[in-house]
């Protein structure tokens, strides 16, 4: 028998493994049904943003913060929009 953290390793391992199956189907039928590279680069990390917000709740910070990251570096978000709607230039921030 597998002692409860031996087992929560397998179980997270196979959530991770089945989370990058389902972000992989999700990106080739978008690609299919003819989206757009940048839109079905959005969609492809929200999903996986919401997915793993609700698998590992503790570190959805980092989910947040990678997804972020990402989007910049596949240029479908810019600094000044990243700027203008995440309200970084806001009166009580200065």
């Amino acid at each position: 028998m597998m002692c409860g953290e031996d087992m929560s390793k397998r179980v997270a391992s196979v959530i991770g493994y089945l989370m990058i199956m389902i972000v992989l189907f999700v990106f080739c039928c978008l690609l299919f049904f003819g989206l757009s590279f940048k839109r079905v680069v959005s969609l492809t990390i929200f999903i996986s943003f919401i997915a793993g917000s609700l698998f590992y709740w503790p570190f959805r910070n980092a989910f947040a913060l990678a997804e972020v990251t990402l989007l910049l570096i596949f240029q479908v978000l810019d600094i000044p929009h990243l700027i203008e709607f995440a309200q970084l230039d806001h009166p009580l921030l200065n």
